[in-house]
């Protein structure tokens, strides 16, 4: 593997006309938003917040907007701060099309019950302090689906289950079966060349930045169950028994209440 390659997380957002838009009061800056699907919409707070102690942040107060145009339609607008939890701003559509906000004391505490995978990834796994503008023009369980199919755990399973069966192959169980090393790096490779053609708004983290995790993951269970050390040896055989062992104990792991939460912060740690 290649010591030195180090992706960002998360994507960096852009400046954006998402027909929304927010300003902290006493921390202008201009917003950013990055578009995740059809219903979501990122912004990261000023960094100069996410320090602030849990006493001081009520006094902080956002002032938020609608836009004229096809945006007319019912916003949500949640404010996710790791650490801290979730604050529901409310709803923001065509008779109420601005509010200004003081945290805490018009949106009540913060709670660790979120509405939607996406919001639930942006709690766990984010770091930083965000808001998640959320758009229903569609079926009510249009954005609980699509969420749950942008979720990390959705593409950390899926990208889970492309490596082991491109390791592991379909052919027949052998006695001492085993697998070259750099099938592993040729994998990462052909997931990146593959992840060239799917839309950004399809990922909330940096999908590149999980596939690179996921071989980490791997990698290191070789070395710490079996003494196997891929990233300093070029060629090893690697008996396919290791690899069912990883991904049989990533399925018991993810199966135990918080433990898929877990791995997936090993991932993208």
């Amino acid at each position: 593997m290649d010591s030195d390659f180090q992706p960002a997380i998360i994507d960096q957002p852009v400046p954006s006309l998402p027909g929304f838009g927010y300003v902290v009061l006493s921390y202008p800056q201009e917003a950013t938003f990055k578009a995740i699907g059809r219903h979501f919409s990122l912004s990261y707070l000023p960094s100069t917040l996410a320090n602030t102690p849990y006493n001081e942040i009520s006094t902080i107060r956002i002032c938020l907007w609608l836009g004229q145009g096809p945006q007319e339609i019912e916003t949500n607008v949640f404010l996710i701060w790791p650490g801290y939890g979730i604050l529901s701003f409310g709803e923001l559509f065509s008779r109420q099309k601005s509010s200004v906000v003081n945290l805490i004391n018009d949106t009540g505490t913060f709670t660790d019950i979120a509405p939607n995978e996406i919001a639930r990834d942006l709690l766990y796994i984010n770091r930083h302090p965000c808001l998640l503008f959320i758009w229903w023009n569609g079926p009510p369980n249009s954005v609980v689906s699509e969420a749950t199919k942008l979720s990390l755990r959705t593409l950390v399973l899926a990208m889970v289950t492309s490596l082991v069966k491109d390791l592991l192959g379909t052919e027949p169980e052998l006695e001492g079966d085993a697998i070259q090393s750099p099938m592993i790096q040729r994998w990462y490779l052909a997931m990146l060349e593959s992840l060239r053609s799917v839309p950004k708004d399809q990922f909330i983290f940096d999908p590149t930045r999980v596939a690179h995790g996921i071989i980490t993951h791997l990698g290191k269970s070789l070395m710490d169950n079996h003494q196997f050390d891929i990233r300093r040896r070029p060629m090893l055989y690697i008996p396919m028994a290791f690899i069912r062992v990883w991904a049989e104990q990533l399925e018991t792991r993810a199966s135990n209440e918080g433990g898929l939460d877990s791995i997936l912060q090993e991932i993208v740690s």
